[in-house]
């Protein structure tokens, strides 16, 4: 149930893992979104984007103490908020990739005006007017679909005990 006991990080390899894929995640985050490294991502002459900062900080650490040894159900809120955050990036940069903006979208201004467009991508550019997932992004969601798959994981065995 969901008071089921734990083993301590040190000693559950699973949680281990997912505890350093979340710190390298929220490492990876604050230095993409305030060291410029073009072409990699586009601060030149862009304020850093704070909000955008703790707006991944903020679970990412709650993620960290659920796993550190918070109770059981902040390892199933935790969970579920990965899957959200992966969910949230997914919409923003594959929706329209894949599929162009649909009725009732918004029109994707935001993408030429944050300088995403001469961002690094690994993958074609889309055709026409549309958002094209960049590398930086492309490794966020890597390490988020990651964490979301193994915190998935660890908390069906702990529900299971």
């Amino acid at each position: 149930m969901i008071i089921a006991p734990r083993l301590p990080l040190s000693e559950d390899p699973l949680t281990t893992t997912i505890a350093v894929l979340e710190a390298v995640m929220l490492v990876y985050f604050l230095i993409d979104n305030h060291v410029p490294l073009w072409p990699w991502n586009h601060l030149q002459g862009v304020l850093t984007d704070w909000v955008s900062t703790v707006s991944g900080w903020v679970p990412g650490l709650f993620v960290l103490w659920s796993l550190c040894g918070g109770p059981p159900w902040a390892l199933v809120v935790s969970t579920v908020w990965s899957w959200i955050w992966l969910l949230l990036q997914l919409n923003q940069w594959w929706r329209p990739y894949l599929f162009g903006r649909g009725p009732g979208a918004p029109d994707f201004d935001w993408y030429w005006t944050h300088g995403y467009a001469g961002t690094l991508k690994w993958l074609p550019v889309a055709a026409g007017r549309r958002p094209t997932p960049d590398a930086q992004h492309n490794v966020l969601q890597l390490l988020s679909l990651m964490i979301a798959v193994a915190l998935t994981i660890a908390t069906a065995r702990v529900l299971a005990a």
